[in-house]
């Protein structure tokens, strides 16, 4: 900013809101230099008074000022403007073509613009002694407001269009485009700083010397007393007449007088105008709406989608179910089909084709769903789409072993055995069983189900909180695991028997080195069922177990 009214150069700008804000700015400089030209030929801004005993004078004071004294307030900062609002987003929209030419408008409307920011305020009270004893810094002016950011451009309506034939495309003028953004507030300038009436200046110091002698003494001499520095002119006449010590009156021993000693020394101050305040920021032009979505439908309405279906298996059993699912794509080229002076994406969602699926489940167990108790399990499927084909995916139990046959358009499911999935992950370690002897773990199945299953596998991992060599930690360490296998039928990995539904594992060969007397040991056993119909059931069962000291 400039520092004095001849360095503003105006330049003359079409944008009205421009001109605007360089009229702020004259008027303030205006005001600021009124001010201080008031200030200057004020009798209260005087250095030195010729009349000591005025009240309204400011007299300089006997002792020299240090340092640097701030004149006047700081302005205030202007307000910030407010942001403007969004627009709206246009209407979603069912468009029916029929080959003859239409017009459909769902564009967003644009936001709104923000507003300008407020202008920072002039610093305040610049009225100074226009040569004091010390250094000058005017008071800064306001920062000014930041201007407020456009609002956002509304999006575009969706538009499902329907058709039968391509070329009715053509004849379609839609504009779906989002709207226009909200210009920016522009940012306001900031307030003048106080101004300096010089920018340097120099004061004289001269030395005055009193002398003092005694009354009623017959040519007494006058001895020196003492020195004083006062700010001066250096002319001895001015000096004496208006800078001068005030003179003692004495008393009944002693008489008083001062000598004037001349120039002492000469200081140098400087006044550093204030800060004009910085312009405020210009708000953010506002963002444009996006376009809206298109949906393309080559047919008159879209079919009622039902895509998945359960029911208890009891109620299945036998029904035949119907699912329907619609298959879309997305593709682009919308611009080049609709007509030249459509304002819209160039990529829509298009109605590919219609999956149309059906199933039956069928019952061929040697037991009834009663007695496998699963009549209430929740059985079916639903339609998942791969490649843009539809196909089925069958929800049920692992546990249910089944098999499927296709009938023309027909998908038959016929379930051939299986149990309840409540019987699996059933297993627990029956501790009083496994510390009747050191290096055994007995697990109990409670859903008995090992002959019915593919495949049971038993991880078993040994912690400890003593090592092999005695040295003992606050947790539980993992120091060694093992896997078993145990089969439907037969024989079972080494270190397992199996009495019904009772799991005696004899893990002494494997864990011998951390089964010491004492010793304090922690069995983790991950169990995993496989069912015939390869579904995977996982558990885990911990047990915290001492070691006998003997």
């Amino acid at each position: 900013m400039a520092s004095s009214p001849q360095s503003v150069l105006f330049i003359p700008n079409i944008s009205m809101r421009f001109l605007k804000r360089k009229l702020y700015w004259v008027l303030g400089l205006c005001a600021c230099t009124l001010a201080l030209l008031w200030g200057h030929f004020s009798p209260v801004s005087a250095a030195y008074s010729s009349s000591p005993a005025s009240p309204t004078s400011l007299t300089l004071q006997p002792l020299i000022a240090w340092g640097t004294q701030v004149f006047g307030g700081d302005g205030r900062h202007g307000r910030n403007g407010a942001n403007g609002q969004s627009g709206t987003s246009g209407q979603e929209t069912q468009i029916r073509l029929t080959g003859s030419p239409m017009t459909v408008d769902v564009a967003g409307s644009s936001g709104i613009s923000g507003q300008d920011g407020l202008l920072g305020e002039n610093a305040y009270g610049c009225d100074h002694s226009s040569q004091p004893t010390h250094d000058l810094k005017g008071a800064d002016g306001g920062r000014g407001g930041r201007g407020g950011d456009g609002g956002r451009g509304g999006d575009g309506g969706k538009a499902w269009i329907y058709y039968t034939q391509p070329a009715q495309l053509n004849a379609l003028t839609l504009n779906n485009s989002g709207g226009q953004g909200g210009q920016a507030g522009l940012g306001a300038p900031g307030g003048y700083g106080c101004r300096c009436i010089d920018t340097s200046w120099q004061v004289n110091y001269c030395e005055w010397q009193r002398y003092r002698k005694q009354r009623n003494v017959a040519d007494a001499a006058w001895i020196k007393d003492k020195t004083k520095t006062y700010p001066c002119t250096g002319s001895q006449r001015t000096d004496h007449k208006h800078h001068h010590p005030t003179l003692d009156k004495g008393n009944s021993q002693w008489a008083y007088r001062w000598e004037y000693g001349g120039v002492y020394k000469t200081e140098h101050f400087h006044c550093t105008g204030g800060t004009a305040g910085k312009d405020g920021q210009d708000g953010q032009l506002g963002k444009e709406g996006r376009y809206g979505q298109v949906v393309m439908v080559q047919r008159q309405d879209i079919p009622q989608e039902k895509v998945q279906y359960y029911a208890p298996l009891e109620q299945l059993m036998g029904q035949q179910v119907d699912l329907v699912k619609n298959i879309w794509t997305e593709k682009s080229g919308l611009r080049s089909q609709l007509h030249p002076n459509s304002k819209v994406p160039d990529t829509y969602t298009y109605l590919d084709s219609t999956a149309r699926l059906n199933y039956r489940i069928d019952w061929n167990a040697p037991k009834s769903p009663t007695e496998l108790e699963v009549n209430d399990t929740k059985i079916g499927a639903n339609i998942q789409v791969q490649k843009n084909q539809g196909q089925l995916d069958f929800d049920l139990p692992g546990t249910l072993e089944y098999q499927l046959k296709q009938q023309d358009q027909l998908t038959v499911m016929t379930i051939t055995g299986g149990f309840s999935p409540n019987r699996v992950q059933s297993f627990r370690i029956d501790e009083s069983a496994s510390q009747q002897q050191v290096g055994q773990l007995v697990l109990v199945d409670d859903g008995d189900v090992r002959s019915l299953l593919q495949n049971t596998k038993l991880k078993v991992t040994c912690l400890s909180k003593q090592s092999a060599s005695g040295l003992k930690a606050d947790d539980y360490q993992v120091r060694h695991s093992i896997e078993l296998r145990v089969p439907p039928i037969g024989r079972s990995s080494d270190g397992v028997r199996v009495d019904n539904n009772v799991y005696t594992l004899n893990v002494q060969p494997f864990f011998s080195a951390w089964l010491k007397p004492s010793y304090e040991v922690q069995y983790q056993v991950d169990i995993e069922q496989t069912t015939k119909s390869n579904a995977v059931y996982t558990q885990t069962q911990t047990a915290n177990l001492l070691v006998p000291a003997s």
